[in-house]
């Protein structure tokens, strides 16, 4: 048996709700050898009514943790991408959502559904 888990910890950058689909990505700060610093987006996605519900608790700028896996696909040039099927989202810097999970505290996509009565 294969198993994997992706864990990213960064900032909510780009947020997109359409067709049942949540896409934002996740700004994560890196630094190289030499001390540069620079910035990897991972792309996450999210489907159906957890997608939803998750929509009204994210904004821009949050701090998150998403844990999750890699999943890819082709993209319309033909070429390979690659994205994060998210499992989990944690809110990190302590903001208050929709259903009061604040900081450290999880929101289990599973479960999503289940707390806005779907």
């Amino acid at each position: 048996m294969d198993f994997q888990e992706l864990i990213i910890v960064g900032r909510v950058a780009k947020l997109d709700f359409s067709n049942g689909r949540l896409g934002f990505s996740v700004a994560v700060n890196k630094r190289d050898k030499n001390g540069k610093e620079s910035v990897v987006f991972f792309p996450v996605s999210i489907f159906g009514k957890p997608a939803e519900a998750l929509s009204k608790m994210l904004e821009k700028g949050a701090k998150v943790m998403v844990t999750g896996e890699i999943v890819t696909f082709k993209k319309k040039d033909g070429s390979e991408g690659f994205g994060v099927s998210a499992s989990r989202v944690i809110a990190l810097d302590g903001k208050k959502n929709a259903v009061g999970q604040g900081q450290g505290e999880a929101v289990d996509l599973a479960n999503l559904a289940n707390m806005y009565d779907y």
